[in-house]
């Protein structure tokens, strides 16, 4: 099972990696773009953001034909996003790509945990998405820590490099397994943010006992 299922692990390292790998290294790249920290911490605002938005709205969409396409796309689009955010002249350019690079990310999430459980049988499920958990909480310790020793070292453009060389390990991976990925079923999806109206997730719809 991990032999299927690794590729979506390394992505989610990537992608754990890259969630906090700009806090350790704000006072480099505030230097580098002649800004102050506050502002390139909003850096980590707008890739949450489109984190949160992207995937939900995104992954009907693009799963409906096929999942090699619409994970590669993923991967894609984060991929250019650290590589945006590793050549970003100024801060303006900097903010616009953590937005593209959380949208990758949200969408690759998504894709990625429903596509490591459609791989396996039944009774292996549980632990293909726990890979892809793992990966993205061990990318997630590991952030801080290695973007302070790679910025300290080199430079925080080598920080992003490193995400995204990653990234492009996971992708090439994919790349050459893509006709062996299983279509996701979406045809019986509800429409977008319905359990945000559920009784069962809304305070003021609980029902009393």
């Amino acid at each position: 099972m991990i032999r299927k299922v690794w590729p979506l692990t390394v992505a989610a390292i990537a992608l754990g990696i890259d969630v906090y790998v700009v806090a350790g290294v704000l006072p480099q790249i505030a230097t580098s773009l002649a800004t102050t920290v506050a502002m390139v911490g909003l850096g980590v605002t707008a890739f949450t953001a489109a984190y949160a938005v992207a995937g939900p709205l995104l992954f009907g969409r693009l799963t409906r034909g096929s999942t090699a396409r619409a994970i590669l796309i993923a991967l894609g689009v984060f991929n250019l996003g650290n590589l945006i955010t590793m050549l970003a002249p100024d801060v303006t350019v900097f903010l616009a790509s953590r937005v593209i690079t959380g949208a990758g990310a949200g969408i690759l999430t998504a894709v990625a945990t429903a596509t490591a459980a459609a791989m396996v049988g039944e009774h292996e499920r549980g632990r293909a998405m726990s890979l892809v958990a793992f990966g993205l909480s061990a990318g997630t310790v590991a952030g801080v820590p290695v973007g302070m020793l790679i910025g300290q070292d080199l430079s925080w453009r080598a920080t992003m490099g490193f995400v995204v060389l990653i990234g492009l390990l996971s992708m090439t991976a994919l790349t050459l397994r893509a006709r062996t990925l299983p279509r996701l079923d979406t045809t019986a999806r509800q429409p977008v943010f319905t359990v945000l109206r559920s009784s069962k997730t809304v305070p003021g719809r609980v029902r009393s006992c």
